[in-house]
């Protein structure tokens, strides 16, 4: 059960960076100037759903750290916390307490891409 629960964590998170990857292709970087310096505290609202391979977890609170490493991007770490598959037992991620998930460091990048709706890239200066 346990690797069944890290490999649906691990789709997760791929899928959760695959859109903005994909994105890239059509949008053009946004480069914070200055550099935003030290690590960044990530504050999750709401609750995370994690799913793939059969099953569901949900997760009530999550959090997380970024730190820039260039003006476009840098690396990011998420972890959720109040985590239960659909039968409500405790999911965790190795080395952690129960039910607690806690996510590789990952790679992002940010980039500025055109609303379908409104044609807007960026406010105007």
């Amino acid at each position: 059960m346990k690797k069944i629960i890290l490999l649906a964590v691990a789709a997760a998170g791929m899928a959760a960076f695959a859109l903005p990857a994909s994105a890239m292709a059509e949008g053009v970087p946004l480069h914070m100037l200055p550099k935003p310096e030290g690590t960044k505290t990530i504050d999750g609202v709401g609750s995370a759903t994690l799913t793939g391979f059969g099953t569901t977890i949900t997760c009530t609170k999550s959090s997380g750290t970024a730190t820039f490493t260039t003006t476009t991007g840098g690396r990011a770490q998420r972890v959720f916390s109040e985590c239960v598959n659909g039968s409500g037992k405790k999911c965790t991620s190795s080395g952690q307490v129960s039910g607690v998930i806690k996510s590789n460091f990952l790679n992002f990048d940010l980039l500025t891409v055109e609303d379908t709706v409104t044609k807007a890239t960026v406010p105007e200066s």
